[in-house]
């Protein structure tokens, strides 16, 4: 069976879905796709009478699938219903664009109110130490001289910490439009990378779609598919509108209805 699976940034990790340094443009699915036993498909071109033919397979000797091939055409078929399942409804992709553009715009006012919050605090440090200076030069008691210089000393250190806090303070340079334009494109429609002629562009949209390798049974089909964080919070958004959607699978996953081979 298959493995189950704070500021706001779209991103997401493909550290459970590494990408290899050997793959083939001929086959995308290679190194991505495990068989039943756990042990990667590879794949190859196999010698016909006239012609070649492309097939995965899986090398491990100890698995009952050993020397049984899986036809190119078959099993990327079976992917692309399933790559196809994860592209959202239009009104799941419009729900979550309006969540996601709330949550930048309130990152965004929380960052104006933090940074200007310190800086009132900047400025009642420093009239702060002016009037401890001006008590220091006035008072003729080296006891009480020697504690406002210590309150000075307190103060200063205290305006060094939130000087550096408010250069951490991150605001968005960009609007969220020109921000997140290209992570938006991806998650309204993931086959669109997929389709690319480019093999990096197809390695590139597995990681980023799913959050753990695919297994695949030559009798069902692909296994529970472990989508990365923001096709999960798709699915989340979408099960209380417009209920489940096919390919959107949660934390505890569902097992995606494709047809056998």
């Amino acid at each position: 069976m298959s493995k189950p699976l704070t500021r706001f940034r779209i991103v997401w990790s493909a550290r459970n879905a590494p990408a290899r340094a050997d793959f083939n443009p001929d086959f995308p699915l290679r190194g991505f796709v495990s068989c039943t036993c756990g042990t990667m498909l590879t794949a190859g071109w196999t010698k016909g009478r006239d012609r070649h033919y492309p097939y995965y397979f899986c090398y491990n000797r100890a698995c009952t699938h050993y020397g049984r091939s899986i036809k190119r055409d078959a099993l990327e078929g079976k992917f692309a219903v399933l790559m196809a399942s994860v592209q959202p409804p239009a009104g799941v992709f419009r729900a979550a664009r309006h969540m996601f553009e709330d949550a930048w715009n309130a990152r965004i006012a929380a960052s104006d109110t933090d940074a200007k919050a310190m800086q009132t605090t900047l400025l009642s440090a420093d009239r702060q130490i002016q009037q401890l200076l001006d008590r220091v030069v006035e008072t003729e008691s080296s006891a009480v001289a020697k504690a406002y210089e210590e309150r000075i000393d307190r103060l200063q250190a205290e305006k060094l910490a939130m000087a550096e806090k408010l250069q951490r303070v991150d605001t968005p340079k960009l609007n969220f439009e020109s921000a997140v334009r290209t992570a938006m494109n991806f998650l309204e429609n993931p086959m669109k990378l997929w389709g690319s002629e480019r093999i990096e562009e197809k390695r590139l949209a597995l990681r980023l779609v799913f959050a753990q390798h695919l297994e695949f049974d030559r009798e069902t089909g692909f296994r529970t598919a472990h989508l990365s964080l923001p096709f999960r919070a798709l699915a989340g958004i979408s099960e209380p509108i417009f209920g489940p959607i096919q390919g959107l699978v949660g934390a505890t996953g569902i097992e995606p209805v494709i047809p056998s081979v």
